[in-house]
């Protein structure tokens, strides 16, 4: 556990038995909407249903034998601080029975209106999630069980922690198919709660950042790099079609300007800042999967401080690009860096477009794709860097508005085209304010 000032370990633990509470109502509406609960929570109802215990009671033992688990598999490596995940289990637990009694009188029979709850259930669960992870003091019994995990099978956590929902849910739908004969608390409340939870977490972290300010230490913030000043060589970012020669036109700008060229070489920069392999960053940068595993697998992060790999990648390359504009002129081409030193005034942002054809055409004769696999690849690799760039922006990749300039490489050779920009930048250079 993280040593904090008193004022902030204090207002840390308020939000911590808010978000508690606040998930526990959660968990309770879901019982109550009938269409299935939770996945960390499904088999405490199961069971609540079978023996003379509630379903918070159920929870703490629950949470009791996640422990036990995680002492199992960590044996000497276990911290024993992390026995303060009982003491969250017990407050869970009556917070999940309080709950269940506020609601008492609570009467959902129509279909929509027990698919709303269960979404509203997912809200306030999502809520609890992001207050519990930005108390950041200790996490409940699953996300510690899915920690060790981590430890023990050296997996990412998201992995892990669909490893535990998953086996809480298929030991609930067995135990409620021998006793009942049929499902009870697994239903498309679950499947729903286990794809949004998460990512209703992040919604609250992106959108309450500010309430980082309360738990502030009250010390200084991070370093900030210095802008690179007026005098110094001017900073240029190329954002760029696959197959467009952005990586050529790039790497002569800045031999024509005698400044450092930055494109693969961020990957191992990159890969030194986040701990990630060299081969995940070569394999992973710039791209972003579309899948429902991956998403459900991605969006539990939510549920822990660490960030999801894509993410520590990205902001790994983000301060490698900081740094780089910090130290001097530089041409750096794609990763975002256009967005990433918006900020900076003496940043010249260039985006590079071609037709079809001529991308084909360059990706066969200069890539050594066959004319076969090349329309794919192009297609591929376009979708890729576009859902990467609406995701850690938020905007649409190569929209004009986010550059000084949009050209297109087909139309003239590339040395013309070089002339021509550096041309341009020049006189957008001549008119940038001079240092004080």
């Amino acid at each position: 556990m993280k040593r904090y000032s008193a004022r902030s370990f204090a207002v840390r633990c308020v939000m911590l038995v808010l978000g508690l509470f606040v998930v526990a109502l959660g968990v309770a509406l879901s019982a109550k909407a009938n269409l299935g609960i939770s996945p960390v929570s499904c088999l405490p109802f199961v069971l609540s249903e079978l023996f003379p215990f509630t379903m918070g009671q159920l929870t703490i033992m629950l949470h009791v034998c996640l422990i036990l688990l995680q002492i199992i598999l960590l044996r000497k490596k276990y911290q024993w601080i992390q026995l303060t995940q009982l003491l969250l289990a017990v407050i869970f637990g009556y917070f999940i029975d309080f709950a269940t009694l506020l609601l008492t009188n609570v009467q959902i029979s129509a279909y929509p209106f027990r698919l709303i709850a269960c979404i509203a259930s997912c809200v306030l669960i999502g809520f609890g999630v992001f207050l519990e992870v930005k108390a950041a003091l200790v996490v409940l019994a699953a996300e510690g069980l899915a920690n060790a995990l981590v430890q023990v099978t050296g997996k990412d956590f998201g992995k892990m922690k669909v490893t535990v929902d998953v086996s809480l849910v298929t030991i609930s739908i067995i135990i409620s198919l021998v006793s009942f004969g049929a499902l009870r608390g697994v239903r498309e409340g679950t499947i729903i709660s286990a794809f949004t939870v998460g990512f209703i977490s992040r919604f609250f972290s992106k959108r309450l950042s500010g309430i980082d300010a309360l738990l502030s230490d009250g010390g200084k913030g991070a370093e900030q790099l210095t802008p690179t000043p007026a005098h110094s060589d001017i900073i240029v970012t190329i954002g760029r079609e696959f197959g467009s020669g952005g990586h050529l036109i790039g790497e002569k700008l800045a031999q024509r300007l005698s400044v450092p060229f930055y494109d693969r070489q961020l990957i191992s920069q990159a890969a030194e800042q986040s701990g990630l392999s060299h081969d995940y960053v070569a394999k992973n940068e710039e791209k972003m999967t579309h899948s429902l595993l991956y998403d459900l697998v991605m969006q539990n992060y939510a549920y822990t401080e660490d960030m999801a790999p894509a993410d520590a990648l990205f902001k790994a390359q983000s301060d490698v690009i900081r740094q780089m504009a910090a130290e001097g002129g530089c041409v750096i081409v794609g990763r975002c860096a256009s967005e990433v030193l918006s900020d900076n005034p003496h940043c010249f942002r260039i985006f590079v477009r071609a037709d079809k054809e001529a991308r084909l055409r360059r990706i066969v004769e200069d890539y050594g794709i066959s004319s076969v696999d090349a329309p794919e690849l192009l297609r591929k690799v376009d979708n890729q860097r576009a859902s990467y760039f609406k995701r850690y922006i938020g905007t649409s990749w190569g929209h004009a508005d986010g550059y000084h300039i949009c050209i297109d490489s087909s139309l003239m050779d590339i040395d013309s085209l070089v002339d021509q920009l550096l041309e341009v930048i020049a006189k957008w250079r001549a008119n940038l304010p001079t240092a004080a």
